[in-house]
Order: C-alpha cells, then sequence, then structure tokens
C-alpha cells in the first residue's frame, strides 16, 4: 500500500514536471515565436528571468530537484545538432552559455528588431551594455593577468570601463519538423575595445589569447 502511494506521488510529481516545461514552449510552435521565447528565457544568460525563476520555484516545491528549464526549452524546439557556428548539440549549447554568463557578469541582451530572412529564418539584432569587471577580465582574457594577480597597462586601461556591443542573431528554421536548425550569432567587439584603447595593435593584443572572438564566439580548446 505504502508503495503505490510512493509511485503515485512519483507519478503526480512528472507530470506536474512535464507541465512546468511544457508552458514554456510556445503551443503553435512558429519561428518568431520560438525565437521570442528563446530570447525571453536567455536574455539573462543562463539565468532565468523572474517569471521563469517563480516557475522553477513552483516545480522545486514538488520535484526534488532542479528541473534545467532552459535545456528542455532547447531540446523542445531545436534539433539535437543544433549550431550556434561554433559548437554543435544541446550541452554544448548550454556550455557556452554558461561560459558566456561567466565572461559577462551581469549579462543582459537587449531585442532590438526581428526581421523575417529567406527559408522561414529570423534574423534578431541585439546590444548589450557590459562593464568590465574583474571578473570579465579573468574569463575573458586572462592573459593579461599576470600569475600573481597583477594586471597588464591593457587590463588596467579596460577595467571598469563600459562598453556597447551590437550584435545579430540568425535562427535558421526548418519547416519539416518546426525546429530550428541552427542560430548564428555574430557581435562586433572590436569597435567598442578600440574606442578604449585607441589602436589597433593593442585590440590586437587583449584577443590573441582570449577566450572569446572578436566577433563573442567562445572559443574552444582552452
Amino acid at each position: 500500500m505504502e508503495s503505490n502511494i510512493r509511485n503515485l506521488h512519483d507519478e503526480i510529481k512528472n507530470l506536474q514536471l512535464q507541465r512546468v516545461v511544457l508552458s514554456l514552449v510556445p503551443t503553435n510552435k512558429t519561428p518568431w515565436s520560438v525565437v521570442v521565447e528563446y530570447f525571453r528565457l536567455f536574455r539573462f544568460g543562463v539565468n532565468p528571468s523572474a517569471t521563469v525563476a517563480q516557475l522553477r520555484t513552483a516545480a522545486e516545491s514538488n520535484y526534488p530537484f532542479n528541473p534545467p528549464i532552459q535545456r528542455d526549452f532547447l531540446a523542445a524546439t531545436m534539433t539535437p545538432d543544433v549550431t550556434d557556428g561554433t559548437v554543435s548539440g544541446i550541452d554544448a549549447i548550454m556550455r557556452s552559455w554558461k561560459h558566456v554568463s561567466l565572461c559577462f557578469n551581469g549579462f543582459q541582451v537587449d531585442v532590438k528588431s526581428l526581421e523575417n530572412g529567406p527559408d522561414d529564418s529570423v534574423i534578431v539584432t541585439t546590444k548589450q551594455h557590459v562593464t568590465i569587471t574583474e571578473n570579465m577580465l579573468k574569463y575573458t582574457f586572462p592573459h593579461l593577468i599576470d600569475d600573481s594577480g597583477g594586471y597588464s597597462h591593457l587590463a588596467t586601461k579596460l577595467l571598469r570601463q563600459q562598453i556597447l556591443i551590437r550584435g545579430s542573431v540568425h535562427f535558421k528554421w526548418n519547416s519539416e519538423n518546426g525546429r530550428v536548425t541552427s542560430f548564428l550569432f555574430k557581435a562586433d567587439m572590436v569597435t567598442p575595445i578600440l574606442h578604449l584603447l585607441h589602436n589597433l595593435e593593442d585590440v590586437s593584443d587583449v584577443f590573441r589569447s582570449s577566450r572569446l572572438t572578436p566577433e563573442c564566439g567562445v572559443v574552444t580548446g582552452l
């Protein structure tokens, strides 16, 4: 009897978790609805928005572990081999998001426009205000910090400066299975860094061993 009751409770918890996850997936999946929900969930990097946090808290009260809401959304709306142009696969995408969130303390990306592209694709333009913190130097430009923790002259120039990063994301859509196959993100980090350092040679030194490319792509294999 007790075993049956426990099994029933487990089934209820599973159903409640599935309901929370499914509520994040647009009922009528279109390229635009998926893209809009993607940016709502990932606007602050790997940390959810307040609305999603409330859903997660509600789920946790009925489930013994923290459900990976953002990953489940990717799995429900994108192909298993989805790529961001650097890595492929849901888990690899999540690892990239984690790295980007570490690099940009207080990460927040704002959508400026959405446009229809060829073959049901969607092109999104974005902007992001960033303050170059010690955390960002540590995770993004570690070569500018020596083994004893001392800052190079370039790190000193960059620290606590604010920059505006403009970018775009091109979401490609498979109309046959109703899923995103790729979302290629490109941004311009060179221009704002150049405004701070005033010469291309220093900018080149900043990105020479950086963990992000000048287009804000994650450098793999480091």
